[in-house]
């Protein structure tokens, strides 16, 4: 009878544990996982220190948003080739940071 009270004793302790485990996750799911920006205004000082450090003459022809990365495709005006050309690249830029993560050169 002993080695089933305690069983009774361990498994509600137990519970108990679990309950406020689940309690505690409810209550922390509002807060942020990440490093993200908290507002907008945030996002904007990003923005303002983001530098993909082109070459001179170099343009950007296109840009593809995909949650917090943003891909930059980058173009030669003049119309150089595009095996010789250092403006035919893609930036892959982390909008939470502001850091170039990858480039893709052509």
């Amino acid at each position: 009878m002993r080695v089933v009270k305690g069983l009774v004793i361990v498994m509600a302790v137990l519970i108990f544990v679990g309950m406020v485990a689940v309690v505690w996750a409810i209550f922390n799911l509002n807060k942020p996982a990440d490093n993200r920006p908290s507002d907008k205004s945030d996002i904007a000082t990003i923005a303002d220190k983001l530098s993909l450090g082109l070459p001179a003459g170099c343009e950007i022809a296109g840009m593809e948003l995909d949650d917090d990365r943003l891909a930059v495709r980058t173009t030669d005006p003049q119309g150089g080739t595009q095996s010789t050309s250092d403006c035919e690249r893609i930036y892959i830029v982390d909008l939470t940071t502001g850091d170039v993560i990858s480039t893709v050169a052509r």
